[in-house]
């Protein structure tokens, strides 16, 4: 390696390690709370979520239950030639 790419390697180095100290600084400057606080506000809005999601899995599984009802009840009735249709499904 020569003079010139090691100094390319160490300038890019050097701007990673400065434009994280700078970015780390910039964030902690003008973070809107301090870390306990966002980690509670954080916290308080996964609970809502995951009580928002329960209640939407609650729901789905209400629907699909009232939906099968029917369809099961109907396939669960003995399937004779007197009931209507069975002349259009099969000809013979």
């Amino acid at each position: 390696m020569d003079s010139d790419d090691t100094a390319y390697v160490f300038g890019v180095l050097l701007g990673l390690f400065l434009g994280t100290v700078l970015g780390a600084t910039v964030a902690l400057l003008v973070a809107p709370r301090e870390g306990v606080a966002t980690r509670q506000q954080v916290l308080k809005e996964v609970r809502r979520l995951n009580e928002q999601g329960e209640e939407t899995l609650s729901q789905i599984n209400r629907q699909v239950q009232q939906r099968s009802t029917v369809p099961l009840a109907l396939a669960a009735q003995p399937f004779s030639k007197s009931k209507p249709g069975w002349r259009r499904l099969w000809p013979w």
